[in-house]
C-alpha cells in the first residue's frame, strides 16, 4: 500500500476532488485506482483471517454458539459479494476509463476545472454513471460486512476466552493478544477507510467550499494517513501487545551483549 500510493501512483488530491498522480505509472489512472481497490480487498481479507484464526482456536474447546455460526454465514456471504463486486468492476472499468467526457460534463455543472486536471493522471470518480454507483454501493456493503465480521468473531473470542479452562497467566496473555490485535486493526482500518469514506463522501458532493484551505489540508492528511497506515498500526501494535514487547526486548539485550 505504502509503495503504491507514495511511490508508483504517488497520489495527492486537488479540487474538485480528483486523484491525481505523479508516480511513474501516473498515466495509468483508473488502473492504478483499481490497483488500489485489489491492495485495499486484500488489507481487509488479510484482517478478517486473522479475527477468524483467533476464533477458531479460542472457540477450540467450546460448543459452537449461534453467533459462531452467524460470524461464518457472513464471511461466505462476504465472498459471494466479492465475485459480484469483481464483476461489476469488468463494466465499471470502462466507464472509469472515460475520463474526458466527465470532465466535460463536470465543467458544465461547477464551472471551469484547472487545465492539468484534463490530463490522463487525474482520475475522476464518475459518479453520474449507474454501473459505477451500483460499483461503490456494493463495495461499501462489502467493507460495512467486513466491519460486521470483525466486530462478530471479536464477540465469539471474547466471550470464548472468558470460559477457557486455561490457566490464568495463559488466559491473561491471550487476553492481551486479542485486545492488542483488536486496538491495532481498528487504527490499520481506521486510518484507511475514514479518509477513504471522507474522499469519496465530498467528491460526491463538490461543495462550494471545496476550494478553500482547510479542505485543502484536510485532503493533504488524508493521503498522509493512507500512506502511513502501516507503520501507525505496527507502532500501536508494538505498544499494546506485552508478549511481543518483552521478546523485542530480550532479542535487543541479547544482540547487544
Amino acid at each position: 500500500m505504502e509503495i503504491h500510493t507514495g511511490a508508483t501512483w504517488k497520489i495527492s488530491t486537488s479540487f474538485p476532488f480528483p486523484l491525481c498522480s505523479n508516480g511513474f505509472l501516473g498515466e495509468y489512472g483508473p488502473e492504478c485506482f483499481l490497483i488500489l481497490v485489489v491492495i485495499l480487498i486484500y488489507n481487509g481479507l488479510a484482517c478478517i483471517f486473522i479475527f477468524l484464526y483467533r476464533m477458531e482456536v479460542a472457540s477450540k474447546h467450546t460448543a459452537p454458539t449461534m453467533l459462531y455460526k452467524i460470524t461464518h454465514f457472513q464471511t461466505y456471504l462476504l465472498y459471494f459479494l466479492l465475485v459480484m463486486l469483481s464483476g461489476i468492476t469488468v463494466f465499471m472499468y470502462p466507464v472509469l476509463k472515460e475520463q474526458l467526457d466527465y470532465k466535460q460534463r463536470l465543467e458544465m455543472k461547477v464551472g471551469p476545472i484547472p487545465t492539468f486536471m484534463l490530463c490522463d493522471s487525474c482520475v475522476f470518480m464518475i459518479y453520474d454513471s449507474p454501473i459505477f454507483l451500483i460499483w461503490f454501493l456494493v463495495a461499501y456493503i462489502c467493507i460495512a460486512l467486513a466491519y460486521i465480521i470483525l466486530f462478530s468473531s471479536g464477540i465469539v473470542t471474547y466471550k470464548a476466552l472468558k470460559v477457557s479452562r486455561a490457566s490464568a497467566a495463559v488466559r491473561k496473555i491471550q487476553k492481551n493478544i486479542f485486545m492488542s490485535l483488536v486496538v491495532s486493526t481498528i487504527t490499520h482500518l481506521g486510518l484507511l477507510f475514514i479518509p477513504l469514506a471522507t474522499f469519496f463522501m465530498l467528491s460526491l458532493l463538490v461543495p462550494e467550499w471545496s476550494k478553500s484551505s482547510i479542505v485543502k489540508y484536510t485532503s493533504d492528511f488524508m493521503v498522509i494517513m493512507i500512506q502511513q497506515h502501516g507503520a501507525v498500526s505496527a507502532v500501536t501494535m508494538f505498544l499494546t501487545n506485552n508478549l511481543l514487547r518483552r521478546t523485542a526486548k530480550q532479542l535487543f539485550y541479547t544482540e547487544m551483549s
